[in-house]
């Protein structure tokens, strides 16, 4: 389980490891599991006009908003770019 250096989200192999043990858990406690994931419509093209720079910092930004919303609720994970 690792981090993402700019974006302080966990990296992509984290999400499985985190998926096992959180299924787990929810299957032991009987509490509620969520999971929701988040697309960013039109990255690419801000990647292509401004950069990879630019379009990671849409991320990164994106990703402290949805720390800040979900506190310590939860775990924030990249997947993954135009799938």
């Amino acid at each position: 389980v690792s981090l993402d250096s700019l974006t302080g989200a966990y990296n992509r192999a984290s999400i499985d490891r985190f998926m096992k043990d959180d299924m787990r858990q929810t299957h032991q406690t009987r509490q509620p599991f969520t999971v929701a994931v988040m697309d960013i419509d039109d990255l690419k093209p801000v990647n292509v006009k401004h950069g990879t720079l630019a379009a990671s910092l849409v991320i990164r930004d994106v990703v402290h908003a949805a720390k800040q919303q979900l506190g310590n609720q939860g775990k924030i994970c990249l997947y993954g770019g135009d799938e």
